[in-house]
């Protein structure tokens, strides 16, 4: 029987919700910097505005994870409890890395979940008060502590019990690929898109690495974005700060960057990344 982590369903969950309707007046960051018109010369209103563009770029995408995490961690949340009688019975992998029963899990789980489905809001206020930065410390953090998201990673179901539990409540499968025209009626409307989200790099066919976005994010701040030794350093750092973005989970020492991958949670290496690297400079 394989074993399905909080996260993990978390995760699902949240590549199935779709955007509000009045996004772009929601997050409304501007398309071009304001201050573009205090830069002299041509070529430096070009850099001003390209680093602009790609810092919005990054802003947006902050934004979305966050939204879809806070959804599907409401959406999970509201039927876990209202379905709490009917609930799959709840293993724990902490003490012995093989699934146990804990009754206490629900009670560890259920505060993270609310936190995390509050944290949108607590997050679209403050930066519509001191603007939209994704990077400002000052911001309410909208992942779990450390120490919540390891407990995440080690509480769950048996993926079998959860088929159950999905099929009683008539709700659809996160895990399965989804029917065109099916309808689901889940509380909260927890797997609001019947499309699945496809990561794809420029010129491949396969789908894109779960890191793919934050592979970029660490080689845009690194001191040498073609040195793989640098961009990890920079990856290492957004996995042992406060609030590291799913799919990332934190990094462990001698076994890398954990993180969320389609068919369960893995290690992202340092080899890993300078094979990548390899693999990039033999297209150029």
């Amino acid at each position: 029987m394989k074993f399905i982590s909080i996260f993990q369903l978390l995760d699902a969950i949240s590549r199935r919700i779709d955007l509000p309707g009045n996004w772009d007046s929601l997050i409304a960051i501007p398309e071009t910097d304001p201050s573009l018109s205090f830069f002299k010369g041509e070529r430096l209103q070009a850099l001003v505005s390209s680093n602009y563009s790609a810092e919005r770029s990054l802003a947006l995408n902050f934004f979305v994870r966050a939204y879809r995490q806070s959804v599907a961690a409401r959406g999970l949340d509201m039927v876990l409890v209202n379905h709490a009688e009917i609930c799959p019975a709840w293993y724990d992998i902490k003490d012995t890395g093989a699934p146990k029963k804990n009754p206490e899990a629900a009670s560890i789980v259920e505060p993270i979940l609310v936190h995390l489905a509050n944290s949108f809001d607590y997050l679209l206020d403050f930066h519509r008060r001191n603007g939209f930065d994704h990077r400002d410390p000052r911001a309410p953090k909208r992942y779990a502590q450390p120490e919540d998201a390891k407990r995440l990673d080690e509480i769950g179901f048996f993926y079998e019990d959860l088929q159950i539990f999905f099929k009683a409540i008539d709700i659809d499968d996160p895990f399965e690929e989804p029917v065109e025209g099916s309808i689901a009626v889940a509380d909260a409307s927890i797997f609001q898109s019947l499309g699945k989200t496809i990561y794809r790099l420029p010129g491949q066919t396969g789908r894109k690495h779960p890191l793919y976005e934050l592979i970029n994010q660490a080689k845009a701040s690194a001191a040498d974005p073609l040195d793989y030794k640098e961009v990890w350093l920079k990856l290492i750092e957004i996995a042992l700060s406060d609030k590291p973005p799913l799919p990332m989970m934190y990094y462990e020492e001698g076994k890398g960057i954990k993180y969320i991958a389609g068919d369960g949670v893995k290690h992202y290496t340092k080899g890993a990344l300078r094979q990548y690297f390899s693999r990039l400079a033999k297209k150029c």
